[in-house]
């Protein structure tokens, strides 16, 4: 992107060990953006031819408001000998030769290689639907110079409009585009689209949701959807400025999305207007434009972008006259002697940023005029052509180059970021050679006596060596290739934190870049061995964080956060009582117990509500539905409906309707004891003065028996009753008897059998007569008349009216 740069130069004071500083001043910067800055600078004069070299370091550095300063440097010479030509450095195209000098009849080996730092530029041709590619259902527009997203301006050609250029692809990136708005009617922009519609359950990609409110007159709201989530959504009206015109319509828009993060400038494309974060999604894909399903009144005027992908990559390599005899091309490169041109075969792409291609070629030196200047260049889609130069010196040996230049690496050149390797040359260093330090060509460090070099950006590096004052004498190393493996930004997030059983998901993450994961449970055992899968399942609670690692060298990795995850396990019931249970009325219907294996905490409940229980058993008081919940943590389990049955009582009566007073020898009355219940029954009962208790078990009614015949009087009364059908005792009524009284027959004695007595005197019977019990008896005299009896209870006084004689037994 275009920066606003202030630059300045300030000469050095007189006596300064400096001619002067050259400042450049910027505002802002995002993070991954990036700019050059060029200037050039004459020479001193040396009084050449004449002159002596002179070897100066030209400095730079950088610092802000948050950052500590950085700095680099470049070793110059002034010298009045003739030098190859050179080409402005870039960082996309890297030649070098496996020699720094050469003779006729010498074979050189060069080395072109191409990085995608650069990406692809794409200016939208609004006048033609050539180069654009529809999305999803979606439509082209009519090329109008503009493209209208009303389907009045489009002649048959139907919404929703959902189009792309089909350059305009990649991750990172940025888009710039120039809207009529005539309504308040929505407009999407969409990056690293791959699938889908913004908003149904299918997309996958970013979108930047645009709503002009009103449209033209100065304010705009935004909503951010990652994939089918909505990231941000601005509830309020979001003001912006002018464009260049001084109007609010038409609307310059650029969208700057980076990594995870997404930057929104509205007419004034160097200030942030909204800045978003947070974005998930980091695969590639192309930028593009989506009306709504309905479409919309909203015309786009322009459409740039410039995103980190490459297409239609053509590398090139013009030989100059002083090289023929080309053999051993690489990756099918073919030689046009007559042009000696190489050319290798497109790379249609798209090609990832920082990705590379590497060609290589053979070329015998055929002429020399003191140095052999060789050409490569790359084509690349809306990229102007570039180009870069190697030079080796040749001609007659005006020197002995070192012998045995080699460089080496003192560890593994595959570092982390943020770490380095020690790099050293051979030769050692001393007073005797100068060291020029290279990586991909390009020079960062030296010349100078130090043959060491700490490396810590990726690269081809090599050394040239040569004796000190002589750099045409120069012996150039193999090249040692440093890469640099990005250290994850790890992060462990989970699908719940705390739920009752089951499992979560745990899944890392290590930001951009390609990573390996492996999972730890502190406390525990390692989980799976690092793996290429970003998810873990888990069924226990614990403690549990991830190891994130660059997969292209497990040794640069990252430590996630610790995430506690609780996962309770739900109490098993076992119910030691009946489900179902029954209580005889009025009295409590037993033990619930119910017995939680893992334990927690009981909580019961009946028709009315809760209860105060809240231990594991419970005695309900009185039939009814009993639950029970038993709580562990997050987890609970139920026991409902116990229910609790009343159960009837047996009832009875003891009657009888017999005479209840009987004489010995007579027979006895029946006393009838009558149950009401299932039975069959057990009881006891008693008559009161017989041989006590008597149980048995029989259907009602039953017949009660006195325990023996002797005079006197038995009282029936029931002393328990039980139904065992349901193991219910009758409630005892007190009341509830009959009793029965047997008589025994008097016995009278004459005590004087002869007894005579003169008429008109009174006998007292009762020194003759006597009753064993002393009851009512009857008695007669002749003076009676046959048939009629007295009664009299007691002693008894007889006038005898005449002269008899008593029977000796009374009827």
């Amino acid at each position: 992107m275009a920066l606003t740069v202030n630059a300045t130069y300030t000469p050095a004071p007189l006596g300064a060990n400096y001619t002067g500083i050259v400042k450049w001043e910027v505002d802002e910067m995002l993070v991954g953006e990036k700019g050059t800055l060029i200037y050039e600078a004459i020479a001193a004069d040396i009084n050449c031819p004449n002159g002596v070299d002179v070897f100066f370091e030209n400095a730079a550095w950088i610092s802000s408001e948050t950052d500590s300063p950085d700095s680099s440097k470049v070793d110059l010479m002034i010298t009045c000998a003739e030098l190859p030509p050179v080409i402005d450095p870039q960082t996309s195209l890297f030649k070098r030769a496996n020699r720094s000098k050469a003779d006729i009849g010498e074979v050189v080996t060069y080395t072109l290689k191409y990085i995608n730092t650069e990406g692809t530029v794409v200016d939208g041709d609004l006048s033609t639907q050539t180069g654009w590619k529809k999305l999803a259902n979606g439509n082209i527009p009519l090329a109008k110079g503009y493209f209208s997203l009303d389907q009045n301006n489009n002649q048959g050609v139907p919404p929703p409009y959902f189009f792309a250029h089909e350059k305009s692809y990649g991750v990172n990136g940025t888009l710039e585009t120039t809207w009529d708005a005539t309504n308040t009617s929505l407009f999407y922009l969409v990056f690293r689209y791959t699938a889908g519609t913004p908003y149904a359950n299918d997309f996958k990609g970013v979108c930047l949701r645009v709503t002009p409110v009103p449209a033209g007159q100065g304010t705009i709201k935004f909503e951010v959807l990652d994939g089918t989530k909505v990231v941000a959504t601005e509830t309020a009206n979001v003001s912006y400025p002018t464009n260049a015109a001084g109007t609010f319509n038409p609307i310059d828009i650029k969208v700057r999305i980076q990594d995870d993060k997404m930057y929104v400038y509205v007419n004034d494309f160097e200030t942030v207007l909204k800045s978003y974060s947070g974005l998930v999604t980091t695969t590639a894909g192309y930028v593009g434009v989506y009306s709504g399903s309905g479409g919309n009144q909203h015309k786009m005027n322009s459409f740039h972008t410039d995103f980190d992908h490459a297409f239609d990559i053509t590398l090139y390599d013009k030989l100059p006259v002083e090289l023929g005899s080309v053999a051993s091309i690489s990756n099918a490169g073919v030689w046009n002697a007559s042009q000696n041109l190489i050319t290798w075969p497109k790379i249609v792409g798209p090609i990832k940023a920082n990705d590379s291609l590497v060609y290589t070629f053979n070329a015998e030196v055929k002429s020399c005029n003191n140095f052999i200047t060789n050409l490569g260049k790359a084509s690349v889609y809306g990229m102007d052509t570039l180009r870069v130069l190697n030079t080796i010196s040749c001609g007659s040996t005006i020197c002995t180059p070192p012998s045995g230049v080699l460089l080496t690496a003192s560890s593994s050149p595959s570092l982390c970021e943020g770490d380095s390797v020690l790099l050293m040359a051979l030769p050692v260093s001393g007073s005797k050679y100068e060291y020029v330090f290279m990586r991909d060509g390009t020079t960062v460090q030296g010349p100078g006596t130090k043959n060491t070099y700490y490396a810590k950006t990726s690269g081809d590096y090599s050394v040239s060596v040569y004796p000190v004052g002589d750099p045409l004498c120069e012996a150039t190393s193999a090249a040692v290739t440093v890469e640099v493996h990005a250290l994850p930004t790890a992060t462990l997030s989970a699908s719940a934190t705390a739920q009752c059983e089951g499992t979560v998901t745990l899944t890392a993450a290590g930001g951009t870049g390609s990573w390996e994961y492996s999972f730890i449970e502190i406390g525990g055992i390692n989980l799976p061995a690092i793996s290429a899968i970003d998810k873990y399942t888990v069924s226990k609670s614990g403690s549990y964080y991830a190891i994130v690692y660059n997969s292209s060298n497990s040794n640069c990795y990252s430590y996630t956060d610790t995430i506690e995850i609780q996962i309770d396990i739900r109490p098993a019931l076992a119910l030691t009582s009946n489900s179902v249970l029954s209580a005889c009325k009025g009295t409590a219907g037993g033990l619930i117990e119910v017995t939680a294996i893992t334990g927690g905490v009981y909580s019961w409940t009946d028709e009315n509500g809760a209860l105060s229980t809240q231990t594991n058993s419970y005695a309900p008081a009185l039939p009814g539905t009993y639950s029970v919940t038993v709580t562990s943590g997050l987890c609970d389990v139920s026991l409902v409906d116990i229910e609790v049955v009343e159960l009837a009582l047996p009832e009875y009566t003891i009657s009888t309707t017999d005479p209840q007073s009987i004489c010995v020898g007579s027979a006895f009355p029946e006393v009838a004891l009558t149950i009401t219940g299932t039975g069959p029954y057990s009881f006891a009962y008693s008559d009161g003065v017989g041989a006590g208790v008597i149980e048995t078990s029989v259907n009602s009614p039953f017949k009660l028996s006195p325990s023996s015949m002797q005079g006197g009087t038995y009282t029936f009364s029931l002393l328990k009753l039980q139904d065992a059908a349901n193991g219910c005792y009758a409630d005892i009524d007190p009341n509830q008897t009959v009793s029965i009284q047997i008589e025994a027959k008097p016995e009278l004695i004459f005590l004087q059998p002869d007894a005579v007595c003169s008429n008109g005197d009174n006998v007292d019977l009762s020194d003759y007569v006597s009753s064993s019990d002393m009851g009512t008896y009857k008695y007669s005299s002749v003076d009676i008349p046959a048939g009629a009896l007295n009664e009299q209870t007691g002693a008894v006084d007889l006038l005898l009216s005449g002269s008899g004689i008593l029977p000796s037994r009374l009827p």
